[in-house]
């Protein structure tokens, strides 16, 4: 009875979220030209909260949930967020549940969010261009250091948090791909603490061509598991640490997987 009415006031509101969302985009995507013609137009807070309020629309159109667990391991401080990367909503994702929390739980506490160059590209890029993001080019050296200095500058000098998908690029199935030890390095120079951050359920929300799981609800999970104090990793090498950590969160999502999982087929984007 309660999936009944779920979907119910699903159908019936869903056309006039789906209208919002569009003039949502038509209004972003001005304020991101205005945005980077003068960055100091709009406050962090007000950029945070266009864009938060947009990817509520979007996932409400696309049915989907998003629980966290784990808050409670975080600090009142800046951090360093190593994250699993199965889509390319898990940006979305991340963007979502931290201005929850800092909204939340730690007002006035931004991040800096590390993504790949392909999100650059588009209706994305034009939306994400709106928010404090690095877009990062592994086949370019140069640049690469270019967003290892603006890692720095926003822990250090901005007291700025940084999100950072330390596989390199999406993984498909339920494997992940080695942890990158170099993309460690700014929690060494800067001695953060290091938050370990789950994600599971977003492979194939973007495109499931089963005509069955489209109609239905989904849900993704996500969980900050204990942090990594400077004095729990600044003494072993970075490898040491990368190996740790993708043991760590590999069998918090193979957990997670089997908590969760309904046999539903998974799909690439």
């Amino acid at each position: 009875m309660y999936r009944f009415f779920s979907t119910l006031l699903y159908v019936c509101f869903v056309p006039f979220v789906f209208i919002a969302l569009l003039f949502g985009l038509v209004r972003i995507q001005g304020k991101t030209r205005k945005y980077r013609i003068n960055p100091n137009l709009y406050t962090p807070e007000a950029r945070y909260r266009s864009i938060y309020k947009l990817i509520n629309k979007l996932f409400y159109v696309m049915r989907i949930s998003v629980k966290v667990n784990g808050y409670d391991q975080l600090s009142h401080a800046p951090v360093l967020y190593v994250v699993n990367h199965k889509s390319n909503i898990d940006p979305l994702v991340m963007i979502k549940i931290l201005y929850e929390y800092k909204s939340g739980y730690y007002p006035g506490l931004e991040f800096l969010l590390i993504a790949k160059i392909e999100l650059h590209k588009g209706l994305k890029g034009r939306i994400l261009d709106l928010l404090d993001i690095v877009y990062i080019d592994r086949n370019d050296i140069r640049q690469q250091f270019r967003v290892y200095q603006a890692q720095l500058k926003a822990v250090k000098e901005q007291r700025k948090s940084v999100v950072l998908f330390v596989e390199g690029h999406r993984y498909f199935g339920d494997e992940f791909g080695t942890f990158k030890p170099g993309a460690l390095r700014v929690g060494y120079d800067t001695l953060i603490p290091i938050a370990p951050t789950v994600i599971y359920g977003s492979s194939g929300r973007f495109m499931d061509h089963n005509k069955t799981n489209r109609n239905k609800d989904k849900c993704i999970y996500v969980k900050f598991l204990r942090q990594f104090n400077p004095h729990d990793y600044s003494t072993h090498h970075s490898n040491f640490l990368a190996e740790k950590l993708q043991y760590l969160m590999q069998n918090e999502y193979n957990e997670m997987k089997r908590k969760h999982d309904k046999k539903i087929p998974i799909f690439t984007d």
